[in-house]
């Protein structure tokens, strides 16, 4: 079943009934303000949307009669909320526009189908009668509604396309529509005790499809691919290839098979504490390269030092917290520590056993163990983010995020690099003289050959000019990124070049596959 839409917010992340327990925390908005060198933040409410004057609909009475052929009338809806929910999608600078009021370009019209052959229907109909075609998920990071050269431009919403096929536990597969939100996704496959264990920042309001269509589905087998001149019906490596990460430049992915895992019977959470950035990265770079079996996370001493002291706020210290403050002090844990959080997932013996094996490990580097507490405190927070850049941008704030990945060897030149870059660009986008912006450094997914790099940017909006201080940004993070040698991953990723063979190849396959340039027309 999938989410009731108008549940959720058309202009910012989650559900529009969730309390926003920041707003009235006094002492969390001084902390912020202090953080970052600005006298007060301040209340900047998004305009509402019944204040704005939208765009007529130009889809054709006739285009619409032919897609409701196809559909049925029922599954066609153009009201206000309906096309200024799916006018963009949630990244940050389009939260600016919805917040603002900005939301032009709209769709004329939202479709949803309810199955591939739909899919296949509407699609060539856009292509004979110029009809714009946007795809759009649980919409974390759907595109605008560009019309380009277009008569008109549809939104096709496959979240009523949320059906389990088939779930099979002893070939360890199912097969699954693209519509189907994560969690969704999981509650089914758990019935069975299998997991995709795949949990993304965005893993509460995102699809399949989405998921795919990003490009990290590691766990993918096969999938369809609905285009203008037919489905692909995706197997090979080369096929798939093209399929991840193609974010609907080239179709729509309708249908999945999926690589599942049994759910692990024991899942541990333990907190450990380094006393540097240095220590610990040779920490993650030697659990990674000696196989420890655990997901691990390291959080920098900025992030670290930011996250306890934000929980801290209006909690009275408790005598075993001083004693375990004096004895980290005695140990040296007092000028950056930075802490990693391991997860440990299998039944009782593979836990206790990786538990012991990445504990010899961290013994060889310094560590402080935390504990178990700790650890549960910590993982608690990984889908907040997004909740957390709604409230900033209620109070004068804003957050970005960066994601990349780095080879082992030019690990610290790219986070240093990156991080002085994000610093500086804060500092001189700021609104006001003197303030700056927080850089959050987090390192995850490592593997024996790289390692991953999250950056959260917090920073003091420069209202008024909030699209050219995010365009300064992430400008200047994606060319710190390149130059220092990473690679940008997620949904902030730079647009892939368009010069040399590469993208004389993706010009022939989307000449090939859309030749009249109707699925996600630029302007």
């Amino acid at each position: 079943m999938s989410l009731d839409r108008t549940k959720l917010r058309w202009n910012g992340w989650g559900w529009a009934a969730r309390k926003d327990e920041l707003a009235a925390r006094d002492d969390v908005w001084a902390f912020l303000a202090q953080a970052l060198e600005m006298p007060a933040l301040l209340a900047t409410p998004p305009r509402p949307l019944d204040e704005l004057a939208l765009p007529p609909a130009r889809l054709s009475l006739e285009d619409r009669v032919e897609l409701g052929g196809i559909v049925g009338t029922s599954q066609i809806r153009d009201s206000l909320e309906e096309r200024a929910f799916h006018a963009r999608g949630r990244s940050y600078r389009d939260l600016l526009l919805l917040r603002n009021g900005e939301i032009s370009p709209l769709p004329d019209a939202v479709i949803y189908p309810r199955g591939s052959d739909e899919v296949l229907a509407i699609l060539a109909l856009a292509a004979e009668r110029n009809i714009g075609v946007v795809p759009f998920g649980g919409g974390t990071c759907a595109p605008p509604a560009l019309r380009g050269d277009c008569a008109s431009v549809i939104a096709l919403d496959l979240t009523e396309m949320d059906h389990i096929g088939s779930i099979d536990p002893v070939s360890l597969t199912a097969e699954v529509e693209a519509g189907i939100y994560g969690p969704a996704l999981e509650t089914a496959l758990k019935a069975k005790g299998l997991t995709l264990n795949h949990c993304p920042a965005e893993f509460e309001f995102s699809t399949l499809g989405g998921f795919i269509a990003q490009g990290d589905a590691d766990w993918l087998i096969s999938a369809k691919l609905a285009t203008p001149k037919g489905l692909i019906e995706a197997s090979t490596p080369e096929l798939l290839a093209l399929v991840k990460g193609s974010r609907g430049h080239l179709g729509i992915v309708t249908e999945a098979v999926l690589r599942v895992q049994p759910v692990a019977a024991r899942h541990e959470h333990r907190a450990y504490l380094f006393a540097n950035i240095g220590t610990a990265m040779a920490a993650l770079r030697a659990a990674a390269q000696e196989d420890i079996r655990a997901e691990l996370q390291l959080f920098d001493a900025e992030h670290t030092s930011f996250q306890r002291r934000l929980e801290g706020l209006g909690k009275t210290q408790s005598p075993i917290a001083k004693l375990a403050a004096r004895y980290a002090k005695w140990r040296g844990f007092t000028e950056a520590p930075c802490l990693m959080l391991a997860s440990f997932d299998g039944d009782n013996a593979h836990v206790a056993f990786a538990q012991n094996r990445f504990r010899h490990l961290a013994s060889r580097f310094g560590v402080l163990a935390l504990g178990q507490a700790a650890g549960e405190s910590f993982r608690q927070q990984r889908f907040q983010s997004y909740y957390l850049r709604d409230s900033l941008l209620d109070r004068g704030a804003g957050l970005l995020r960066f994601e990349l990945r780095t080879s082992w060897a030019k690990l610290a030149s790219v986070y240093e690099t990156c991080r002085m870059a994000l610093e500086q660009v804060l500092s001189a986008t700021s609104p006001r003289e003197g303030a700056k912006g927080l850089v959050l450094g987090q390192l995850v997914q490592a593997r024996s050959d790289s390692v991953g790099i999250v950056f959260t940017a917090i920073f003091p909006r420069a209202i008024g000019a909030d699209l050219e201080q995010e365009e300064k940004i992430t400008a200047v993070a994606r060319q710190a990124i390149t130059m220092a040698g990473g690679a940008l991953q997620g949904a902030d990723q730079a647009p892939q070049s368009e010069t040399g063979l590469g993208g004389t190849l993706r010009r022939a396959l989307k000449q090939s596959l859309d030749p009249m340039g109707v699925m996600r027309p630029k302007t």
